[in-house]
């Protein structure tokens, strides 16, 4: 009996095409991980959610602010060189059981700037300085509670992860739970994320 011929998968990191990973017995063929290519496409990209199947789909939900475009710098006043208030957030998408909000130092091994949840199903925006009713401000890295803003060492510049994310329950921390705790919590129960990237310079 002759076996059934496999396409080979395009590699885009070489142009070039190569030939699938297939599981013994399995009778189907997967693909090798594209490793850091196909980690910063899901950075890039909105965030995810779950398939049918298991597997995941593109998100629809965005992530913008009326002050920062993506990657530009962020306006001074929302830093730690200004008045170090959050900056205004939107965002758009499916609807979800509530929202939670972060903001890490990407520069810094994630350090946590901000966790914020608590975030009403029906709210969809975020003014400066300010969480709608119910929401609770969180635990950062460094201990503290609430938003810090960006703050990177004279004569550097940093990037920043803004995030989004849709719960599928709703979901309020207290002030007592560590960062990384929070992060994990939040993670577990979101089913789609978005991210807003900025950066600032001292």
């Amino acid at each position: 009996m002759s076996r059934p011929t496999r396409r080979a998968a395009f590699d885009v990191r070489r142009g070039t095409r190569r030939a699938p990973d297939v599981r013994r017995g399995s009778g189907r063929a997967r693909l090798v991980p594209l490793g850091l290519v196909g980690l910063a496409t899901v950075v890039a990209g909105c965030g995810h959610a779950a398939g049918a199947a298991g597997g995941t789909t593109p998100s629809t939900l965005t992530l913008s602010s009326s002050v920062a475009a993506p990657g530009a710098a962020l306006p001074e006043r929302y830093t730690c060189s200004g008045d170090n208030v959050a900056p205004p957030l939107s965002w758009s998408g499916p609807a979800a059981a509530g929202w939670a909000l972060t903001l890490v130092d990407a520069d810094a091994h994630g350090t946590v700037l901000r966790v914020a949840t608590g975030i009403p199903a029906k709210e969809h925006a975020t003014v400066a300085g300010q969480l709608p009713a119910g929401a609770v401000e969180g635990q950062r890295s460094d201990g503290g509670t609430g938003y810090y803003g960006p703050c990177p060492p004279q004569g550097s510049v940093r990037h920043y992860v803004f995030t989004v994310y849709g719960l599928t329950r709703p979901l309020t921390l207290s002030a007592s739970v560590p960062a990384a705790e929070a992060l994990r919590q939040i993670t577990a129960d979101s089913s789609e994320t978005a991210t807003l990237r900025v950066q600032f310079a001292r």
